[in-house]
């Protein structure tokens, strides 16, 4: 039996950290009925909607503490077969909470590896806004563990650069969408936005999406993907007298997505500088336009990357948006997230390969030593 322990926690309040992680947790899950798997998810304080939304399968071990979670994965570094550790993908904040974490994590991934387990680290981004001290010390935490990964990548540049380079893969939710998605009628100009970067929005930004409207004749709508923004999306429609929808306190995480997708896939554009309300835009065939400040690096050294947004800039003159050349960017942006998804999906079988791939070595006197990764799998994410 093969025992996964995935490291799945999350800001509750956003629908994005579910889609990504989710999309992980299925990659995990691919041979498990051939392969014989036993998962234990760590999901700390999370609420029921939030583990509801992930998906996570009735027989699995869910565990609110961390400390269970740890001690059971270590628990399991002494079985015949050692167990798989999977880090938590998204945003790594640089704080305290972020440097106990990673070093708790030092010795399991360690022993993990000395035995032949794989570590798998992959969908990860710093956030490099934090100057403090703590910073430093997340930052060499995140690195003393990433020493121990079989397999790992990073979603943006500047984390890759940060660690002195390592695969570089767009983020776990991007997908392809469905080619029956291709026949809707888009009518809609959908508009979310990060309420704790709201300056991004300005009057400017706001005269380019009424312009974007008037040119495609859209009707826009504004709607809440996070909840702390609910408040800022609320004051944006009534300001603008665009329609708004929101998500309300009783509505499940998986009601709320089903909701934000039907909106975006009736969408020609959804505007935002949530990197994730701009991925699931583009998964429900949405031209994503990203509304960016100059001190907005998150979207811009991800999504720009790959090709996959146009942006609007607070200051017009960098603003790269031509309304002339919106429809051949668009056909660039579909092209672009064929490819972006392609290399995701070559990120799973890779994961998945070295999650199940084990296979039993021998001394020359005939004795087992125990079980080893195929390091090929590492090979190709370092090349």
């Amino acid at each position: 039996m093969l025992n996964v322990f995935y490291w799945s926690t999350g800001q509750d309040d956003n629908l994005g950290d579910v889609v990504l992680r989710r999309r992980l947790l299925n990659v995990l899950l691919n041979q498990r009925d051939t392969e014989g798997q036993s998962l234990h998810v760590y999901v700390g304080s999370a609420s029921a909607g939030f583990i509801k939304g992930l998906g996570i399968p009735v027989d699995a071990h869910v565990y609110t503490s961390k400390t269970a979670w740890l001690l059971a994965m270590v628990m399991n570094t002494l079985q015949r077969r050692p167990p798989v550790l999977v880090f938590n993908p998204g945003e790594v904040q640089l704080n305290l909470k972020t440097t106990v974490a990673y070093m708790s994590l030092w010795a399991p991934a360690a022993i993990i590896r000395l035995r032949g387990g794989a570590v798998v680290r992959t969908g990860t981004a710093l956030d490099n806004r934090v100057t403090q001290p703590i910073a430093v010390l997340a930052k060499l935490a995140v690195r003393v563990a990433n020493l121990a990964t079989s397999i790992g990548s990073w979603r943006d540049v500047a984390s890759r650069d940060e660690f002195g380079g390592g695969k570089l893969v767009p983020d776990w939710a991007i997908e392809k969408p469905s080619e029956d998605k291709d026949g809707y009628r888009r009518t809609l100009l959908a508009v979310t936005y990060r309420s704790d970067r709201g300056h991004a929005f300005d009057e400017y930004a706001i005269k380019r999406i009424r312009e974007m409207a008037e040119r495609y004749e859209l009707k826009v709508i504004v709607y809440c993907q996070v909840r702390r923004d609910q408040v800022a999306m609320q004051k944006l429609a009534k300001d603008q007298g665009w329609e708004y929808i929101a998500w309300a306190s009783t509505t499940p995480h998986l009601e709320q997505e089903i909701i934000v997708r039907g909106l975006l896939v009736k969408s020609r554009f959804v505007c935002s500088n949530r990197i994730h309300a701009l991925i699931i835009g583009l998964t429900e065939g949405a031209q994503a336009i990203c509304i960016s400040s100059d001190d907005e690096h998150k979207v811009r050294t991800h999504l720009e990357y790959f090709g996959l947004t146009t942006m609007i800039l607070s200051n017009p003159i960098e603003d790269s948006l031509d309304f002339n050349a919106v429809v051949p960017q668009r056909n660039e942006s579909a092209e672009a997230l064929a490819n972006a998804s392609a290399v995701v999906a070559d990120l799973s079988r890779h994961v998945s390969a070295s999650v199940c791939q084990f296979k039993e070595i021998e001394h020359r006197d005939g004795i087992k030593t125990g079980l080893v990764t195929e390091i090929s799998i590492r090979k190709n994410h370092e090349n």
